[in-house]
């Protein structure tokens, strides 16, 4: 039996312990991992090339950088592209067919962009 050493491993990660491999096989599925054979090595580990063993370096970096999306900017964007898209489809509805049946249509999207709206300004506000 081999066994994936490295700490930051997706599976130990999930499953809290090291990867279990067949002896043919070679380097770890989840994380290119050469696997080593004593089972001691494997629950010791080796650290992540950053250092930080609870880390991998993308996550790292991105933590460092300090570049966040600020909360409700996608709540934002959806909202008011579907309130754009209710309205846009009530005048061109309108202009070209007078009914009462499309205003309801396009009711839908102009209420879910209006809420998805004053989600993302409440969340902006809060964070």
């Amino acid at each position: 039996m081999k066994y994936c050493p490295y700490r930051a491993c997706p599976h130990r990660q999930r499953v809290g312990a090291p990867a279990e491999f067949m002896e043919h096989v070679s380097t770890c599925s989840d994380c290119k991992t050469p696997l080593v054979d004593s089972e001691r090595e494997a629950i010791e580990g080796i650290a992540s090339a950053s250092g930080d063993p609870y880390r991998g370096s993308a996550e790292r970096t991105e933590a460092a950088s300090g570049r966040r999306e600020r909360p409700g900017r996608s709540d934002l964007a959806i909202g008011a592209a579907l309130l754009l898209v209710g309205l846009w489809l009530t005048g061109f509805t309108y202009m070209y067919r007078p009914s009462q049946g499309t205003y309801i249509v396009a009711l839908g999207p102009m209420i879910y962009g209006a809420i998805r709206l004053f989600r993302g300004l409440r969340a902006r506000s809060a964070g």
